[in-house]
């Protein structure tokens, strides 16, 4: 998602999924493919070494289950601590998110 009107629409009226790591706002978008946008703020993780490799997971774990998804669009932010974690344990936590958004 690049467009500012899509995160607000996203950010309106979202379905709110959260864990110990992760955040993710999920808006319904019928008709059109599954979309990721990433709001990984600069006050969580301060480092751009460390923004940098959160987003590249993200977008990792999407594209692998991108199938499993439904037409919707999800943004996804990070919680404080997650720079600390292996990407491992970062990958499992996010794949369960996400596949829950899914009935």
């Amino acid at each position: 998602m690049l467009e500012a009107g899509a995160y607000k629409a996203t950010f309106n009226k979202p379905r709110k999924y959260v864990n110990k790591y992760w955040l993710v706002f999920v808006a319904k978008k019928p008709g059109q493919e599954s979309r990721l946008g990433l709001a990984i703020a600069k006050k969580v993780l301060p480092k751009a070494v460390s923004r940098n490799r959160i987003k590249r997971l993200v977008r990792e774990v999407f594209r692998h289950n991108r199938a499993d998804l439904l037409n919707h669009d999800y943004v996804v932010l990070c919680r404080k601590g997650l720079d600390k974690q292996p990407n491992a344990a970062l990958q499992l936590s996010l794949k369960t998110l996400l596949l829950k958004t899914t009935p």
